[in-house]
């Protein structure tokens, strides 16, 4: 927050069955990229992952977003698959779907 005006979000899921915490989404607003806003909201979902019992997480980011990747790695992240459809028939279409995992100790 910047004062009333929110800079970024983390949205996540937990899925019981393999103790997996997913960030469906994480965004950080243009003017406030570059600031620590994204991995301060990934140590808090890594701190709400560890609270739900969860031993890993998960997230998906598109092969063109090489910054997002990027910030994955630094955050501990690796490549754990990939899937060539997912974007079929969206403004994405041709792109990747790589899935990342973290896993949490």
């Amino acid at each position: 927050m910047d004062g009333e005006l929110v800079c970024g979000y983390v949205d996540t899921g937990y899925e019981p069955w393999n103790q997996r915490l997913i960030i469906a989404d994480i965004e950080v607003a243009g003017p406030y990229q570059g600031r620590g806003i994204g991995r301060t909201l990934m140590n808090h979902a890594i701190d709400w992952a560890r609270e739900c019992g969860a031993g890993h997480m998960w997230l998906e980011a598109t092969s063109i977003n090489a910054p997002a990747i990027r910030a994955y790695q630094r955050m501990g992240f690796t490549f754990c698959g990939l899937d060539t459809s997912l974007y079929s028939a969206t403004e994405s279409e041709g792109e990747t779907a790589l899935y990342m995992s973290l896993f949490l100790d």
